[in-house]
């Protein structure tokens, strides 16, 4: 790894590269830690970012407690916070929260329904939603 990555990787910047995070930091364990950190910042720049990595790790533990964390970015305004809820339901969808995010979406004015229709295409329940919603 190139000492630039490796600063960069151990920066208060590094939510903004933590999708790449996996593949600068070789010790898993280590690297986990060092995204749920940035999850548990309230002031996280990139929580779309540091989800990505999360879930690159793969065999993701605790993955309602990292939903839990996240929730508060679907909340935000910011550019990048509506990411959330995409990586959410691509990586987390077998949650209890993911799934009540989702259902939150159909009545919600401008709800993510691509992402409900992408990701919970075959629950009836959800897809009956966002039918409703478009009719």
């Amino acid at each position: 790894m190139s000492a630039a990555l490796a600063d960069l990787a151990n920066s208060p910047r590094a939510a903004e590269i933590g999708h790449l995070l996996p593949r600068i930091i070789s010790e898993p364990e280590v690297c986990r830690q060092r995204l749920v950190s940035f999850l548990g910042d309230p002031k996280c720049r990139r929580p779309d970012l540091v989800l990505e990595g999360l879930a690159r790790l793969g065999n993701t533990q605790n993955r309602d407690e990292l939903v839990s964390m996240a929730m508060p970015f679907t909340e935000r305004d910011t550019l990048w916070d509506t990411r959330v809820k995409d990586v959410l339901f691509s990586s987390f969808s077998d949650c209890r929260q993911v799934k009540d995010l989702a259902r939150r979406q159909l009545s919600t004015h401008e709800g993510n329904l691509a992402g409900i229709v992408q990701f919970f295409g075959s629950n009836p329940d959800l897809m009956g939603g966002v039918l409703a919603t478009l009719n």
